[in-house]
């Protein structure tokens, strides 16, 4: 069975030496085992650290630890007549939306007509982030995720955070610049990137939370045996 799995392996890379397979993903993870028929392939836009195991159970340490930090998002960008909206999972986008809106250019004139037409531009792009903030609030409280990122100008999202609930905003992780025409792969890997940063902070407070408590010798514990004890 280790011979024949040994193999399936070597051809599979081979494959992938020769770019006979999707090059996108930056992790590859193989389950092979030929006694139960099983040769699966799990790609993943996060890279995994090397890794070959051997053992009568497969290793699933690094994709939980990937699942974990990578839990669903939901990355929105706004312009002033233009959105989209990204469901993400695992680094990847799954599902891509496109929301465009009119709204009038310029006006030429001066005087009062300038003035009322500037009030006019304002309604409509007020209108279209209410249509955008009104769909990411359905999708939110249709998947209840857990990470939120908005994407655009700092004046145009502070603008949009307003017409959203609280519940809502306190998902929002933080904002992002980026290009409208950007490549939706290039946008997932920022979002990615800047989810993984802000996870990272939180694990890192959350630890220093602990060590002061117990330091002060209040309801925690650091190290085996204190932990034990408690």
């Amino acid at each position: 069975s280790l011979q024949n799995d040994s193999e399936k392996v070597q051809r599979y890379i081979e494959g992938l030496i020769h770019r006979a397979y999707d090059e996108r993903f930056k992790g590859i993870a193989i389950f092979a085992c030929s006694g139960i028929r099983a040769f699966i392939i799990y790609r993943s836009s996060i890279p995994f650290e090397n890794q070959f195991t051997i053992s009568s159970k497969p290793s699933l340490r690094q994709l939980v630890q990937i699942s974990d930090e990578n839990k669903g998002a939901i990355a929105v960008m706004v312009d002033t007549d233009r959105a989209k909206i990204f469901e993400m999972s695992l680094g990847e986008i799954h599902l891509e939306s496109q929301i465009e809106s009119y709204v009038p250019g310029r006006h030429e004139q001066g005087g009062w007509s300038q003035m009322r037409f500037q009030r006019h531009i304002r309604e409509h792009m007020y209108q279209h982030h209410k249509g955008v903030a009104e769909q990411l609030i359905k999708l939110f409280d249709e998947e209840r995720c857990e990470n939120i990122v908005l994407i655009g100008q700092e004046h145009i999202l502070a603008s949009f955070r307003t017409l959203l609930p609280e519940r809502v905003r306190e998902k929002i992780k933080g904002d992002l610049s980026a290009e409208f025409g950007e490549e939706p792969s290039s946008l997932a890997q920022k979002v990615i990137e800047y989810l993984h940063g802000e996870y990272c902070k939180e694990e890192h407070t959350i630890i220093e939370e602990v060590i002061e408590t117990a330091l002060a010798r209040g309801a925690a514990a650091v190290g085996l045996r204190d932990t034990i004890e408690a």
